[in-house]
């Protein structure tokens, strides 16, 4: 009954080895994806489908946003008490519906565990925002540090990170999106991410890719094993 989490920058090959895994292991498995991206995300609440459609309707683009930039800088502060209102009401719905659709997440990781599965993650709120909500800094607005302390206290830590690694013109390489330096910038997040987790493997992600999830493969066997 573990958690495992696949992290890495864009490119890194986290989708395909997270679905290797799940063919490959021994034992009753479940894939979930849990990164920033609402068209992809495997368990959205029905208000993240009404914000996905009202953001369509007006000619929005539907994507809600991805993890925080690589760089952080401090958060503009409108002027006028109506806009800061406005703006400080906005964030807090949504990191509202953020917090609500994590426990959310974390409550269906737990009804795979209480049946005798692993859960196969591919990334994490903890790791996605660890160096920009998790972490305090200055100009961090006041729903971001809410979020890191809700990631702190009810987010369980996963019990495997595997970081998939690689230079960033090898990630740029091959799906040819952001740019080298905030390619750069995420894969430095992902490595700090794995250092303060109780468990982690770093990947050479530029391997082959049967290279690379053998170690993955055989990294979970371990911890099963453990």
């Amino acid at each position: 009954m573990l958690t495992i989490v696949i992290v890495g920058a864009d490119g890194a090959g986290k989708s395909s080895v997270s679905a290797r895994l799940l063919e490959d292991l021994p034992v009753p498995t479940r894939r979930m994806y849990l990164g920033a991206n609402p068209d992809a995300r495997t368990h959205p609440l029905p208000t993240t489908r009404a914000v996905r459609w009202a953001r369509a309707r007006n000619g929005q683009d539907q994507r809600t946003g991805g993890p925080p930039k690589a760089v952080r800088v401090p958060d503009a502060r409108p002027s006028g008490m109506a806009r800061r209102t406005g703006r400080s009401a906005r964030a807090g719905a949504r990191v509202a519906n953020q917090i609500a659709e994590e426990a959310y997440q974390q409550a269906v990781i737990g009804w795979h565990h209480a049946r005798g599965r692993v859960v196969v993650c591919d990334r994490h709120p903890s790791a996605d925002h660890f160096a920009h909500d998790l972490a305090a800094w200055p100009g961090q607005r006041l729903s971001r540090r809410v979020h890191g302390a809700f990631l702190r206290r009810c987010i369980p830590a996963p019990d495997l990170v595997l970081v998939l690694d690689a230079p960033p013109s090898v990630l740029y390489a091959r799906k040819g999106e952001g740019t080298l330096e905030d390619l750069a910038s995420r894969r430095a997040e992902y490595l700090a991410y794995a250092e303060s987790a109780d468990r982690s493997v770093v990947i050479d992600a530029s391997r082959p890719f049967d290279e690379v999830v053998a170690v993955a493969h055989d990294a979970v066997a371990a911890e099963l094993a453990r």
